[in-house]
């Protein structure tokens, strides 16, 4: 894991001291910079969570060794019929993620039955990896309708969405990062 000093801070995101400067967010002399709120960003917060998750498909799967890649991980809604269309909104945009060199976990809370789903899925049925995930955001959101994390190549958590419908958000992040 890097620290501080070996990161690459973007001057147009952080002031000197390593604040973000991130839109959406409103600067310290409170001046809104008029980006959408509603999917609040986090910059500096280290360390995808470590721990072991099943795999739907049998096997075990540890978010943390995806260190060195982007990562997206999605947090599936807890109704089967949301979690197969969030699904399915992501594995559509699959062709673009792999031109960001993004790896994708998504995690339900349980397995998926029925459905024609494409990618693997980890399974964490008391939702302790839920919890990790957004504290580690610092978000209030209940697990009900799930979420998207972003991570940065050196483990970074870059920007959580709560709720569902991101896909197109977490692209244009991640065009953004490019």
């Amino acid at each position: 894991m890097k620290t501080a000093d070996e990161l690459d801070l973007n001057p147009a995101k952080t002031d000197l001291h390593g604040a973000s400067k991130t839109p959406g967010r409103p600067s310290e002399d409170g001046a809104d910079n008029g980006e959408d709120r509603a999917m609040p960003t986090r910059e500096l917060n280290f360390g995808i969570p470590d721990l072991t998750l099943e795999w739907s498909c049998g096997g075990t799967v540890n978010p943390s060794g995806f260190a060195g890649h982007q990562l997206v991980v999605l947090f599936l809604p807890l109704g089967k019929r949301e979690a197969a269309a969030e699904l399915a909104s992501y594995e559509g945009c699959a062709h673009e993620f792999a031109n960001f060199d993004t790896w994708f976990l998504p995690i339900a809370q349980e397995t998926l039955e029925g459905s024609s789903h494409r990618s693997p899925i980890a399974v964490d049925p008391a939702d302790g990896a839920w919890s990790r995930f957004v504290k580690l955001a610092e978000l209030d959101h209940e697990r009900t309708a799930g979420g998207a994390f972003l991570f940065t190549h050196g483990g970074t958590l870059q920007r959580a969405w709560p709720g569902q419908g991101h896909a197109t958000a977490v692209l244009g992040e991640l065009n953004t990062r490019a």
